[in-house]
């Protein structure tokens, strides 16, 4: 009867952790942070990925160290999603008519550039 007792109380110790680590892998979406004037990167800080707008409005990142991949689309729509994979993981409305689309890996943000201005997304808090 013991053994049994101490069975359960692994496998109850076990799905917990299970669920712990499945929850803690929720996609967090990102929301609109701030908007600061567009100035030249300093000298320090580090490169990003990044994407020119092309002549058609369609700007593509893949982040390979997440599996992301963001594209920016001229009607202003933000879509990301996973590679290989057509699921949507969020749609953001940007502004349109941006031409410069950078990803800050160590901030976790998106930087979109557009008339001077550029427009930060910042991911949401963990709850």
């Amino acid at each position: 009867m013991e053994k049994v007792f101490k069975i359960l109380i692994v496998f109850t110790l076990l799905v917990l952790l299970i669920f712990y680590s499945i929850r803690t892998r929720r996609w967090r979406e990102y929301r609109f942070s701030h908007r600061t004037a567009d100035s030249p990167p300093a000298a320090d800080e580090p490169e990003g990925l990044s994407s020119i707008i092309s002549h058609q409005g369609i700007a593509l990142v893949t982040d390979e160290s997440t599996g992301l991949v963001y594209r920016y689309d001229t009607v202003g729509v933000l879509t990301i999603h996973r590679q290989r994979s057509s699921t949507v993981l969020q749609r953001l409305d940007v502004p349109s008519g941006a031409y410069y689309l950078s990803i800050d890996v160590i901030k976790d943000e998106i930087h979109l550039h557009h008339e001077g201005e550029i427009y930060v997304y910042s991911r949401a808090a963990r709850s």
